[in-house]
């Protein structure tokens, strides 16, 4: 079974794609198309396979509805499709704007601190300039993804439904009172 998990970013499709991977005892690929060129789709695996494709990464030159005609068409090469996204706009806003705003890989910048899915942090407020930049992000991003998966006639599925967001088992843990990403 070939099974692709279409995120937006800050949904824990991390967690979902680790899960789908051992439920499934399946080969994980994690994002193939973000440019890094670490990982690629071995198409002729012949075993399970689970794929978590971030919607922010592939395509990017192409337009949005381009963009997701292209998803479109790689979700046909799979036997089941599964789609993430987020509830709560806001608190997506601020994950977004805080990864972004703590995790630049400009390399003459690297920092050793730099934030990761496994990174524990102390929320810092980001600025408003980035915040508006993620709300942009989000917006397009969530619409292609709503558009790829009406045109498969696809289920999306939120992370508020699948996880404990004070659950013991999430990647990051806040550790300031009130605040969760």
């Amino acid at each position: 079974m070939k099974i692709l998990l279409l995120s937006l970013p800050r949904t824990g499709s991390t967690s979902l794609y680790t899960q789908l991977c051992k439920e499934h005892n399946a080969l994980g690929v994690f994002n193939p198309f973000d440019d890094t060129g670490r990982t690629s789709i071995p198409w002729e695996y012949k075993g399970n396979l689970v794929v978590k494709c971030g919607i922010i990464y592939g395509f990017t030159d192409q337009e949005r509805d381009q963009r997701a005609d292209k998803f479109v068409e790689l979700a046909k090469k799979f036997d089941q499709v599964r789609f993430l996204c987020r509830r709560d706009f806001h608190s997506h806003i601020e994950s977004l704007a805080y990864l972004q705003e703590n995790n630049e890989y400009d390399k003459a910048a690297y920092r050793e601190e730099t934030f990761t899915s496994t990174t524990k942090y102390r929320y810092k407020t980001p600025s408003e300039t980035r915040l508006n930049a993620a709300a942009d992000t989000i917006q397009t991003l969530e619409y292609i993804l709503l558009k790829v998966a009406a045109k498969l006639d696809g289920t999306v599925e939120y992370y508020e439904d699948l996880f404990d967001p004070k659950g013991p088992g999430r990647y990051r843990q806040l550790k300031q009172e009130g605040r969760l990403l």
